[in-house]
């Protein structure tokens, strides 16, 4: 049984006690059985989530040596991926503690690494303030998700966390596609996409400190129903 539905289709939230959905059932299919197996690790999700990850990386390698084109393309496709990976973890019945741990760590991987990226290598709008005050709240939010798990509980995916997520890729996405665009010859892109760059920054700065305040109200919630021994 969860312990809170999950408010979106794409969340990896699992059954709270149980290191996976593989657990609960007693026909699992084929990658039920490969999850239960591995130890949670081989999931068609996690996959998606590590290959993402891997493209990303390709992406900011193909930026820094100065290839906007294939890098704006490497790293949206990524981004889609770290969107796809929580639908096909629901879809196949494979939600699970490592998928959750692996879907927030390529999230922290693509917010400070895309953002850091587009500053040291197009002057990014905002610059390393912003990407200073994102690693931050999303340092805050990690430290919330350990005392919510400390308390025995298990992190519940929010709504603005995701959208913020969107709107931080945005924030990096729009001046690196900025710089490709103007690399394939079209000159008057970077004022638009530095405009929508800045705009996104700040949306997600807005969403992040939202999800924030969510996990610390669950967190409190846990302190005056959790005995202090247990907590403990």
């Amino acid at each position: 049984m969860y312990n809170k539905v999950p408010d979106q289709p794409s969340s990896h939230q699992r059954p709270l006690g149980y290191r996976g959905e593989w657990e609960l059932t007693t026909a699992p299919t084929a990658w039920q059985k490969l999850a239960r197996v591995s130890g949670g690790w081989v999931t068609p999700a996690n996959l998606i989530s590590l290959g993402s990850s891997a493209l990303f990386c390709k992406g900011l390698i193909d930026f820094s040596q100065g290839n906007y084109l294939p890098a704006a393309a490497a790293i949206g496709v990524s981004r889609v991926g770290d969107i796809l990976d929580g639908v096909v973890a629901a879809k196949t019945k494979t939600r699970g503690e490592i998928g959750a741990l692996l879907d927030s760590a390529g999230d922290k991987l693509m917010a400070i690494g895309g953002i850091t990226a587009a500053s040291l290598y197009i002057d990014h709008p905002l610059g390393y303030g912003f990407a200073g005050l994102t690693a931050l709240q999303q340092g805050r939010i990690a430290l919330e998700n350990i005392e919510i798990k400390r308390l025995g509980g298990d992190p519940t995916p929010n709504k603005a966390g995701k959208l913020s997520m969107f709107a931080l890729s945005l924030a990096y996405l729009s001046p690196i596609a900025g710089a490709a665009l103007q690399q394939a010859g079209h000159t008057t892109a970077e004022t638009g996409s530095y405009a929508l760059g800045v705009t996104a920054a700040i949306g997600s700065l807005v969403l992040s400190r939202r999800a924030l305040h969510d996990y610390q109200v669950e967190s409190q919630a846990l302190h005056l129903t959790t005995p202090i021994d247990e907590a403990n």
